[in-house]
């Protein structure tokens, strides 16, 4: 049995975001999309398909902020809920919880429709 390249993903978005918090100098750390898809070396539109969902289900349960400009930035601060929760390595959580989120459940099952 393959393994699911979306949860994968996530995984590696959770990963990403832990190493920020955990070499923070500050109380706030922020990203953007397009540093995430470097950092990872993603490169397909699938794959940042599947970080803008998983960054979405993140922001939409209110684990990071997220603010809106010309580039879509997002941030977390120091003893917010996300962050203690991976200070702690409970990074199960976090995937489950993404997993769950109703979003993903709309948009998977729009773009499995079939088109007339």
């Amino acid at each position: 049995m393959s393994p699911d390249p979306v949860m994968d993903i996530r995984w590696q978005l959770i990963e990403y975001i832990q190493s920020a918090v955990m070499s923070a100098k500050g109380n706030v750390v922020s990203f953007n999309l397009k540093q995430i898809k470097k950092a990872l070396g993603m490169n397909s539109k699938a794959e940042e398909t599947a970080l803008k969902l998983a960054l979405g289900a993140l922001a939409d349960l209110g684990l990071l902020q997220r603010v809106p400009g010309k580039k879509l930035r997002y941030f977390l601060r120091r003893g917010s809920p996300l962050w203690n929760a991976l200070e702690l390595g409970c990074t199960d959580l976090l995937t489950i919880l993404m997993d769950r989120h109703p979003r993903k459940y709309k948009l998977l099952r729009s773009h499995s429709s079939p088109k007339k």
